[in-house]
């Protein structure tokens, strides 16, 4: 899926890319890598891409990418090098714009410094740190809108995990009345 003629909006692209890569990262260390499985393999039906309304047309590759990076990590035992292949591989074949170019560097860092066992906070930190300044988030940007969307949590999560456990209960029942 390639997209050129969208260019991700300011530092929202950005500062929404980060705070996704943070909650499934803390999602991972707290609950255990497993933990994210679901959400990468439907992550439209994930409240942690949804709480951060990630899937707009300009991100759908940056996201597609990411999805398919945690997947690799989840499924075994990768190492830096091998990530750091695939992403020069998906970065090669997305056509990437020169902004979602900057979005791209910072999933990649993020990515690299996960691997290298840096706490969720840290390897954000790595990813924002590459993005150019014109569109790097602030340092306070980022808490502000990590603890806006803890504020929401109560209304904006349950309402998007009662929506993806539905989605899974409808594929459950699909996937069954095929099998059956």
């Amino acid at each position: 899926m390639t997209i050129l003629s969208i260019e991700p909006k300011k530092p929202e692209a950005h500062l929404q890319l980060l705070v996704t890569i943070f909650l499934i990262l803390q999602k991972a260390r707290r609950q255990g890598l497993m933990s994210i499985e679901a959400d990468i393999e439907r992550p439209r039906a994930s409240a942690l891409f949804i709480t951060v309304a990630a899937f707009d047309e300009a991100n759908a590759v940056i996201y597609t990418v990411l999805c398919d990076a945690l997947r690799l990590i989840v499924c075994g035992n990768l190492e830096t090098s091998g990530m750091i292949r695939y992403l020069a591989s998906a970065r090669k074949t997305s056509n990437l714009s020169k902004k979602q170019q900057s979005l791209f560097d910072a999933l990649e860092s993020c990515i690299v410094a996960i691997l290298d066992g840096c706490a969720p906070s840290i390897a954000v930190e790595f990813g924002r740190q590459c993005i150019p300044a014109n569109l790097k988030p602030g340092f306070n940007e980022f808490e502000d809108y990590l603890r806006a969307l803890r504020q929401k949590k109560d209304s904006v999560l349950s309402k998007a995990e009662i929506d993806a456990s539905l989605v899974r209960l409808f594929d459950g029942l699909d996937n069954k009345t095929l099998e059956g």
